[in-house]
């Protein structure tokens, strides 16, 4: 089983959801993002990336990968919200090292956020979309 898989939660493809389960490792995790970023970039639409983490980071030091990440993700133009959910130990420490990561890069960053569950995250982008008056989460 893949430790990543990438899918559109909706059929306006205006959410993408990265599941992870099984073993993770860095290299599959750049790998990752990069086709997150060519999925993204099939459409010209506001996209909100949910990443739902099962199994926490990968072993080894996180501070590179993530900055790496984050600097990725940031270069997506009609990328929003990333929004990450799952254990939360693991979205706590993640929110941690992305918040040290982001003050390494010097340009502005993506709206990041870190919840419980999937459904936490549907929530917080449906209120969002509300107020931006953009394309629906169904």
């Amino acid at each position: 089983m893949m430790p990543y898989t990438i899918s559109w939660y909706n059929d306006e493809h205006s959410i993408l959801v990265v599941d992870i389960r099984g073993e993770v490792s860095w290299e599959a995790w750049h790998n990752t993002v990069d086709q997150v970023g060519r999925q993204i970039q099939t459409v010209n639409h506001r996209v909100d990336l949910i990443i739902d983490d099962h199994m926490g980071m990968p072993k080894g030091n996180p501070l590179p990968h993530l900055r790496q990440t984050l600097e990725a993700l940031n270069r997506i133009e009609n990328l929003d919200m990333i929004i990450a959910t799952g254990l939360q130990r693991s979205t706590a420490v993640v929110a941690a090292m992305n918040d040290i990561a982001s003050r390494l890069i010097q340009s502005e960053m993506k709206e990041n956020h870190y919840l419980d569950t999937l459904e936490d995250a549907l929530k917080l982008i449906c209120q969002h979309r509300v107020g931006n008056n953009t394309a629906s989460t169904r």
